[in-house]
């Protein structure tokens, strides 16, 4: 789940720090999957990918904010930006693991239900 889900909120360092262990969760989730043989759903890991790249985003932005006068703070931003640094590296290792490429899935395009069937030739 992407972190953008509340348009122009600002996440506290301790949402964030919780944020970042669920991205990590599903992404511990996919590789429990990959490694079975069962390979991701496209959408499923431009999910994952997508909140990885704003939750970083969201975490750097807001530590420039953060004062050394917080250390709660800073230990739930350093805390998010370790489990993302862990989600990237079980990324690379499952890069590694299946160095083959992954098979393209056929997109099906969605045909209205009272449309006529397609014609065989």
């Amino acid at each position: 789940m992407p972190t953008t889900d509340v348009p122009d909120r600002t996440f506290t360092p301790h949402e964030l720090h919780q944020r970042a262990i669920s991205v990590l969760d599903r992404i511990e989730l996919i590789a429990a999957h990959w490694r079975r043989g069962r390979l991701p759903a496209a959408a499923d890991v431009d999910a994952v990918a997508a909140a990885v790249v704003d939750l970083r985003t969201q975490v750097e932005r807001t530590a420039l904010a953060v004062t050394e006068a917080d250390p709660a703070a800073e230990a739930h931003l350093s805390a998010a930006l370790l489990r993302i640094a862990d989600a990237i590296r079980l990324v690379d290792r499952l890069a590694q693991e299946h160095p083959r490429p992954v098979p393209a899935t056929p997109r099906i395009r969605a045909v209205p239900a009272d449309a006529d069937p397609p014609v065989s030739g």
